[in-house]
């Protein structure tokens, strides 16, 4: 999402410095949306990270906040689950249902708040109702499916040694690599000390 969204003039951007919320969403979001009522506040969450503060839907639909909550349905934690699948050969533990990450029924959810909710899929927001439901004053749900196997990049990798222990890329050498070419433009602009290549 901070890599891919075009802020516009007049738009205000909040989020957690490490990119990787964790439960911090909802209630970033209400402070938002508490702060500046007569805008809209979008937010946009994982499912793992917005389960974490569920229960402040209540204080969403008490207070009728102008608060759309985009919901990014994986079926569980991404970064565990990738990190798992590339660290200990897929074996999954608390990263979905059948691991023991048990996530509720988004509509169901919603609903008991009284909170109306869409799913989108492929259309996107062509999907039918959707622009009714984001132009609406009050809160509402969006649950935008994507795939459990989605990865995200660049990230930080590491390296697994012989004798267990890990040991972590520095931040700018991520994964994908950079090409030799734009290596050569950019690390001369690097702190000597940085210039390094993964080992």
């Amino acid at each position: 999402m901070m890599q891919a969204f075009p802020q516009k003039v007049g738009q205000l951007l909040s989020n957690d410095k490490g990119l990787a919320s964790m439960g911090y969403g909802l209630g970033g979001a209400i402070g938002t949306s508490l702060a500046f009522p007569e805008k809209r506040t979008v937010l946009v969450e994982g499912d793992g990270g917005f389960a974490q503060n569920l229960s402040e839907l209540g204080t969403v639909a008490n207070r009728k906040l102008n608060l759309k909550i985009f919901i990014f349905s994986n079926l569980g934690y991404a970064s565990i689950r990738v990190s798992q699948k590339a660290y200990f050969q897929g074996s999954y533990i608390g990263c979905d249902w059948e691991t023991g990450v048990g996530l509720p029924d988004w509509h169901g959810a919603f609903g008991a708040y009284g909170i109306p909710s869409i799913e989108i899929f492929d259309q996107h927001l062509s999907t039918p109702g959707v622009r009714d439901l984001l132009d609406a004053p009050g809160p509402a749900a969006f649950i935008v499916n994507i795939h459990p196997d989605q990865s995200f990049l660049p990230k930080i990798t590491s390296r697994i040694f012989p004798d267990g222990k890990m040991k972590s890329n520095p931040l700018h050498l991520m994964d994908p690599q950079l090409d030799d070419e734009t290596s050569e433009i950019v690390f001369p602009y690097l702190p000597p000390s940085m210039r390094t290549i993964r080992g």
